[in-house]
């Protein structure tokens, strides 16, 4: 399985994170996407950097989630949808 995210400076996924980043791991058009799923893709792409990047890569990615204030009702909407329900079913299974 190929854990490098394709489409630039991105960490390596370890194998426990391929469930919830696994878009990232295909190489899509991005400027084919409709505007919500570039979103989407971006998002995942900063908290991908959250997660398993290095101390500066964190330090940025945590910086444009907060300064893109025009896309924090989406993110909040995403990371509801997706990330948390899937956190908290993997959180639940190991409990």
């Amino acid at each position: 399985m190929e854990t490098q995210p394709k489409g630039g400076n991105l960490p390596f996924l370890k194998p426990e994170d391929a469930q919830y980043f696994d878009k990232l791991l295909i190489d899509v058009d991005e400027d084919a996407l409709s505007p919500e799923e570039q979103k989407e893709r971006k998002i995942m792409k900063l908290l991908l950097k959250i997660k398993n990047g290095t101390p500066p890569m964190r330090k940025s990615a945590l910086r444009q989630i907060t300064d893109k204030v025009s896309h924090v009702q989406f993110c909040v909407d995403f990371f509801w949808n997706e990330m948390f329900v899937n956190l908290c079913d993997n959180y639940s299974m190991n409990y």
